[in-house]
């Protein structure tokens, strides 16, 4: 990890859920402790609030990937110090860590501008003084403390207790904390998202006190609310499939709330109906004012950035909800609307052991068009590897015999242009296409032109392919040959001891309607040696960033003999690992190997 090359940090464990990251801090007794958001089964925001609650705490950083504003709030709330997203740079996170050690509160510029709107709604005893908001104003602007401070004129501590007291401010009341905790707790033992609405709503009603709650969630078509949970209704709405039409223009209601992010409420919804200027409001209010409710508040539901809905608040008599239910409210809101995503994410990953099941099949559907083995031919010597960068990918290689005398073997490489599955179903395409072509008996630059002209009537898709396409005669050595914009496989001339390319020139299939390749000729001596690849060995990338190169490859195989070509193969795949030095596998790896052996081998 790279904080470990940092001699002024430790990093003293690892959690792999929020449970244990609180007991790991207990017994390790860190200074810091950086806490993903969505963690499993304790979430990071309660794991958080646990961890702070006792004494000689250690600071918390919230480091996740997640962008989520209505957690921003929450976070600092459950007792964090710090916001930061895992894109931060890693000379910024070593900074904020000790920071955070010194107990001076950090988070990124996105967060300062969640805190900066949350001060500018914010009413009453709780609102964050002028200073406050200018500190948060400059640091959403991305400029450090020692920036903001000398931007202020004022001391550094200034600004550490300016921020200081913003969270201060954001903290709950232990009552309502408590409170929070429990929620989030209920919210936490629901497995899926139908049962965490029922809890949200249910819930919502008996801490807020009031006769009746719903979600409403955002249809695919935009154009309405549907009802998910309700509790206190006398005609349950979700068992109706109800829904409101959302007009998204409207200054009140669910199309205000919808349209800008922000709570909404009126003490009385006959007032609303009786203004006759409002007439989509009224439309929509009179849905409500059928169940008999009056009192009506809607909070937005946030997830990822983007309100997907609303929670409903209703009473059967005219009253309005204080700021303070108001905030805590949203804060409950907030939370729910965290683990909603957490149960989406949870769904998401099933699905995506599903796809990874079927991509498995697909793998060995996949390597079962590959050829099973290299062929068997006197006098010479075959080899081949193929490697995926993901489960499926999109080079290919084959072997095809063709009918006639001399003997005459079709050598044929490609590489489709992108990964995974929609490259291997073009792959798998793209070999049937060529090896019919192959067997027409033309040359190889008509075979390719030919697969082209196929290949470009059937795609639906931006895909092309690289292609090199060779006719060996076994009989005499002749390799004929036609390359579509594929890399020029290297010759190596045993007589000689030198590489030269099989340089045939032409463009890659798929994308003109009408393609001319050269066909060439070469004839190989017995040792010689002709090397077929794709571009994903010659890309291969290590930790700096530096590509493995023709160099390499060539240097590769030059030190192997003798020159079998399972030697030549298994020579650079070591090669290209040891360059790579674990940086990931970024494209498919196909080699090819020929050798012609010696009079009579």
């Amino acid at each position: 990890m790279f904080l470990t090359l940092d001699p002024e940090l430790q990093v003293l464990g690892e959690a792999a859920n929020g449970a244990e990251a609180v007991a790991l801090a207990e017994t390790l007794k860190p200074d810091v402790v950086l806490m993903d958001l969505l963690m499993p089964v304790m979430s990071g925001l309660d794991a958080t609030a646990a961890i702070r609650a006792r004494a000689d705490a250690p600071q918390v950083i919230i480091l996740t990937s997640v962008m989520e504003d209505a957690a921003v709030t929450a976070v600092f709330r459950a007792g964090a110090v710090g916001y930061l997203l895992k894109s931060t740079e890693a000379d910024e996170l070593r900074r904020a860590i000790k920071e955070a050690a010194a107990g001076h509160p950090q988070f990124s510029p996105q967060v300062a501008a969640r805190l900066l709107m949350e001060a500018q709604q914010t009413a009453g005893q709780d609102a964050f003084t002028d200073q406050e908001a200018e500190v948060l104003r400059l640091a959403a602007q991305g400029l450090s403390h020692g920036e903001i401070a000398g931007r202020l004129l004022v001391p550094e501590p200034a600004v550490h207790g300016a921020i200081g007291g913003i969270l201060d401010k954001l903290r709950l009341a232990d009552q309502a904390q408590a409170a929070l905790l429990e929620f989030s707790n209920q919210l936490l033992s629901r497995p899926d998202s139908p049962a965490l609405m029922t809890t949200l709503v249910q819930e919502t009603q008996r801490l807020l006190a009031t006769d009746a709650c719903a979600v409403l969630l955002l249809s695919v078509d935009r154009q309405s609310l549907v009802f998910r949970a309700a509790s206190g209704w006398r005609q349950d709405p979700v068992a109706s499939g109800r829904r409101l039409a959302l007009h998204w223009e409207s200054a009140v209601g669910a199309g205000q709330v919808m349209r800008t992010g922000q709570a909404w409420q009126t003490a009385d919804l006959a007032t609303v109906v009786a203004d006759s200027a409002r007439e989509a409001a009224a439309d929509a209010a009179a849905a409500w004012l059928d169940e008999g409710f009056r009192g009506h508040a809607l909070i937005p539901l946030v997830a990822e950035g983007r309100v997907v809905g609303v929670l409903a608040l209703n009473s059967r008599r005219p009253r309005r909800l204080s700021d303070e239910e108001i905030r805590f409210l949203r804060l409950l809101a907030n939370q729910a609307a965290l683990v909603l995503v957490q149960a989406r994410l949870l769904e998401a990953e099933r699905v995506q052991h599903g796809l990874e099941e079927d991509l498995a099949v697909a793998r060995q559907i996949q390597l079962s068009l590959l050829p099973e083995h290299s062929p068997q031919m006197s006098g010479w010597e075959f080899a081949a590897a193929y490697r995926a960068a993901q489960q499926v990918g999109g080079d290919l290689y084959d072997f095809v015999e063709l009918p006639g005398t001399p003997p005459r073997l079709g050598l044929l490489i490609a590489d489709v242009s992108g990964k995974g599955a929609a490259a291997a179903l073009f792959m798998a395409h793209t070999r049937a296409v060529v090896r019919a072509a192959a067997l027409t008996e033309k040359g190889p630059a008509a075979a390719l032109e030919l697969a082209n002209a196929q290949i470009l009537k059937d795609n639906q898709t931006s895909h092309f392919v690289s292609a090199f396409y060779g006719v060996l005669d076994t009989a005499s050595g002749r390799l004929t040959f036609a390359n579509g914009g594929h890399n020029r496989p290297l010759w190596w001339r045993a007589a000689a001891g030198d590489f030269t390319e099989l340089n045939s020139q032409g463009i890659v299939l798929g994308l003109l309607p009408a393609v001319e390749l050269e066909e060439l000729e070469k004839s190989l001596a017995p040792g010689d040696l002709v090397v077929l690849y794709t571009d994903g060995i010659t890309e291969a990338i290590n930790p700096a960033e530096e590509l493995f190169g023709e160099a390499r490859l060539r240097g590769a195989i030059a030190a192997v003999e003798p020159k079998t070509p399972q030697r030549v193969v298994d020579a650079i795949l070591e090669a290209v690992q040891a360059f790579s030095s674990g940086a990931p596998q970024a494209d498919d790896f196909t080699l090819v190997a020929v050798r012609r052996l010696a009079d009579g081998g």
